[in-house]
């Protein structure tokens, strides 16, 4: 062999040796990078899985919400139920109110052509002031009455014989 091609060979070794040592350590930071990928993988199955877990949660949320909004319609429902049962309620009450309010208003014209307790009081004097004149009046009657039969009977005694 030759001096050259000893020394391409040698040139050629020392060029494989460094491509090796260079391979070698690329394949060095090659599992440098596989390791650093499997622990971002693991961080990122374990981020995967809160996020199942938080997806679940969500979603038992949601089904609650939906069982609550249900809930609140037949709520609501019942409460229109109430609401316009009250509301017939108050519309016979305005009626009942305002028949009220004319039998009232015709009670108060019946009370104007009624006596008030002093009216009655002075009627009931007047009345007693009457009865008195008219119970002399009856008595003075009654004794000339009398007198004039006593005084008739007398006289008729006396004279027929």
């Amino acid at each position: 062999m030759s001096e050259q091609t000893a020394a391409a060979l040698l040139a050629s070794n020392e060029a494989l040796h460094l491509a090796v040592s260079s391979l070698q350590s690329g394949q060095q930071v090659l599992q440098g990078t596989v390791q650093t990928l499997h622990g971002d993988v693991r961080t990122l199955q374990g981020t995967v899985q809160t996020l199942q877990g938080t997806v679940q949660t969500l979603q038992s949320t949601v089904q609650t919400l939906h069982g609550n909004v249900q809930t609140l319609q037949i709520t609501v429902e019942k409460s229109q139920e109430t609401l316009q049962a009250l509301q017939r309620i108050v519309e016979k009450q305005q009626e009942t109110i305002i028949i009220l309010q004319t039998d009232v208003a015709a009670i108060k014209v019946q009370l104007n052509n009624c006596a008030t307790k002093a009216d009655v009081e002075a009627i009931r004097a007047e009345l007693f002031r009457t009865l008195a004149i008219y119970t002399v009046k009856a008595f003075v009657w009654v004794v000339t009455a009398c007198s004039a039969l006593s005084s008739a009977v007398y006289f008729i005694a006396r004279n027929v014989r």
